[in-house]
């Protein structure tokens, strides 16, 4: 903590605004499914700990407080509740729940990752598309190297170099 005259009492009034008693209950009902839910936005997964989820907590019980500076006095005010407040079984609870979310969004991501086989296999089958531009036909359909006339072929070939067998004649 801060041994700064002005930021301490600060604290003093800002935790004079927060249930403690509320604020170290676990949140969610103890549910890591809710917790998990919570942890969530989307395909972003944050990693969670006790400390965050007692963040939450003093958070949801301030979120009326209009006041300066509330982001550094909601974590000097986790603080000193994690430091002073909890008891070690408190702290394990908030821990083992945290873990718990952790580990249900794990599964969680490992089910919803993408695999492309399905969709790779559906544009192999695409048929050959005709159109009378050859540019669009090689954008379509991949370039056929083998109908290259000599002249592109000089210019495809490294440094310009001609590879048909008259140039060497």
């Amino acid at each position: 903590m801060s041994s700064n005259p002005l930021v301490i009492e600060k604290l003093k009034e800002f935790l004079g605004h927060v249930d403690i008693s509320i604020v170290c209950q676990l949140p969610d009902n103890n549910n890591k499914l809710l917790v998990a839910a919570k942890s969530r936005r989307g395909k972003n997964v944050k990693k969670i700990n006790g400390k965050i989820l007692l963040r939450r907590n003093v958070e949801s019980e301030t979120q009326n407080l209009v006041i300066n500076n509330k982001r550094y006095l909601i974590n000097l005010a986790v603080d000193e509740i994690w430091r002073n407040h909890l008891s070690d079984a408190q702290k394990d609870q908030f821990t083992s729940l945290a873990d718990g979310a952790n580990e249900i969004n794990q599964k969680y991501i490992s089910r919803v990752h993408i695999n492309n086989s399905m969709t790779l296999d559906h544009i192999a089958r695409i048929n050959h598309q005709n159109t009378e531009d050859p540019t669009q036909r090689d954008f379509f359909n991949g370039a056929n190297f083998s109908e290259i006339s000599e002249t592109a072929s000089s210019i495809l070939s490294p440094a310009g170099f001609f590879t048909g067998s008259s140039f060497l004649q």
